[in-house]
Parts: structure tokens; sequence; C-alpha cells
């Protein structure tokens, strides 16, 4: 093996450890997801029962440590227009 190609690996290897590849993985799809979402048609005004379901599964995967998934979830389910609190969640 080369030195340039066992350079490549290492920088791989620890590129994986640390996460960077898969924050980068995360990112293309969140960017992937943004130019899906702006070229189709508008979604439905989502009702209570759905907005409070996908509150319990952003706060699950908050929960979870679920960093990527939760991102893309709020994302996609466009939830910081209708983001509950936590104490809004118990009642």
């Amino acid at each position: 093996m080369s030195t340039i190609e066992e350079f490549q690996q290492v920088l791989k290897e620890s590129l994986e450890k640390r996460g960077v590849i898969t924050d980068i993985e995360a990112k293309i799809r969140e960017e992937l997801f943004n130019l899906i979402e702006n070229t189709t048609e508008s979604k439905k005004l989502p009702t209570k029962e759905e907005i409070l379901i996908n509150n319990l599964i952003f706060e699950y995967l908050q929960y979870q440590n679920y960093k990527h998934t939760s991102a893309l979830f709020r994302k996609e389910t466009n939830l910081d227009e209708n983001l509950l609190s936590r104490r809004e969640l118990k009642t």
C-alpha cells in the first residue's frame, strides 16, 4: 500500500470515528429534502393530532440523542411552526 493510500485510509477512519462523515451525510439528506420541499406542491396543514404525534416523536428522538434523525424529522415535519413545549406535551 502506498503512503497516499495509507493516509487516505487513516483519514477516513478518523473522520468516521469522530462522526464527521455522518454529519456530512445528514447535511446532504437535509439539503435534498429542502430541495424536494421547495419544488413540490404545498403540504396540507397538519391536524392537532398530527402535531401532537410529531412532537412526541421528536421529543423521543431528542431523548435518545438521535441528533441527525431528529434534525431531519423536525425539518421534514415542519415542526418549527408547530413545536410544543414539554409542559404542553404533558397536558
